[in-house]
């Protein structure tokens, strides 16, 4: 993987030298993470820098920005390493310090959610917007980072979003990161291992701290205190969770500063887009990885998949048959000049009977 290095103005420093390992972990719909291994050299130990780096991958555009940095003497210099770590966006510098709804044309509630607290972050937008719209979106976030903003409105859309290198970065100063929507594609790609495209593959399930049923209490006393029920069990077994939100007041703040007061409708709206937000720190883990060739000749990688594409996926293992899943993260990973591909797939049925209709 070649990783140009720039700083936060959006200088161009140089590409990246003497690395001994890199993995990239890409998310669709939650930001991505990094972990990079270089040798002290002069320039890495000059140039790296937490809260001032940003890699670009060049195979992808996506943005990491360093967020960790740890070196430490070793008796062989020539064998030490800095190990570096960050994020794929830079969107939890910033909170959303208003009540905002994102309904149908959802892609522009976003951006225009990012502009209204950008508050000097650097950040652009794509000037050829998808147009990525959703039919039954009706909820409010209200005091999140917008890193968590944009998640929770991901993860109830089915959308996702990357931060990718604009076109004038290193030329333009301050020219960077272009945040984007984007939708996932149904693909004619099939993964298993009848056919040998999976090298290696892994189950993980827990329910350990799993809700899908929440009582969101507000303002009031006994029989007369507001409370909320979000149930997200579809019929099946309840796991419940109490939520308490004697602070979320009926009133509140426009825009111009002016006191306002919910109607009984909007703020019950209110009270639900809290419960979904904490029922979404409660999920399930249901994970099933599989590790890909990613010089295949069946089905080529960025050209035929890529992040977010909806694949078949087969594996005797496991007993799957033909199943559809979302290509919910790819961890690229290169160590000794060897590259590999490990994506993590999201069973497809239970995303889409859970979340809006999505169209472009």
């Amino acid at each position: 993987m070649q990783m140009m290095i720039f700083d936060d103005q959006g200088k161009r420093i140089g590409i990246l030298q003497n690395y001994t390992s890199i993995q990239w972990k890409r998310k669709y719909a939650e930001p991505g993470q990094f972990e990079i291994h270089v040798r002290p050299t002069k320039e890495n130990l000059a140039n790296i820098k937490e809260g001032v780096t940003r890699f670009v991958n060049q195979a992808t555009q996506e943005i990491g920005f360093v967020s960790f940095f740890h070196d430490e003497e070793s008796e062989d210099e020539a064998q030490g390493d800095i190990e570096i770590r960050g994020y794929m966006d830079n969107l939890d510098q910033r909170i959303n310090i208003r009540t905002w709804h994102f309904g149908t044309n959802v892609e522009s509630d976003v951006m225009d959610c990012i502009q209204f607290n950008q508050r000097n972050l650097d950040i652009y937008f794509a000037p050829d917007p998808q147009g990525l719209q959703v039919t039954g979106l009706d909820m409010e976030s209200t005091w999140e980072t917008l890193r968590d903003t944009v998640q929770l409105v991901c993860e109830q859309t089915g959308l996702g979003y990357r931060m990718l290198a604009d076109k004038l970065a290193g030329k333009s100063p301050g020219a960077l990161n272009q945040f984007g929507m984007y939708s996932g594609k149904k693909r004619n790609v099939k993964f298993s291992d009848k056919l040998s495209n999976i090298t290696f593959q892994s189950v993980e399930r827990d329910l350990s701290d799993y809700k899908n049923f929440a009582y969101v209490c507000a303002q009031g006393e006994g029989e007369e205190r507001t409370v909320v029920e979000v149930d997200l069990s579809n019929g099946g077994e309840r796991y419940e969770l109490y939520v308490d939100s004697r602070n979320t007041s009926k009133k509140y703040t426009d825009e111009s500063g002016n006191e306002q007061t919910y109607t009984d409708e909007e703020y019950q709206n209110v009270l639900r887009n809290e419960g979904l937000e904490a029922l979404a720190e409660h999920s399930a883990v249901v994970k099933f990885s599989v590790t890909v060739d990613p010089n295949d000749p069946l089905f080529r990688f960025r050209i035929d998949y890529d992040l977010g594409d909806i694949v078949k996926v087969e594996s005797v293992k496991y007993n799957i048959q033909n199943t559809l899943y979302r290509i919910s993260g790819i961890n690229e990973i290169e160590e000794d000049g060897v590259e590999t591909i490990e994506i993590e797939l999201t069973l497809y049925a239970e995303e889409a009977s859970a979340k809006k209709g999505v169209t472009a």
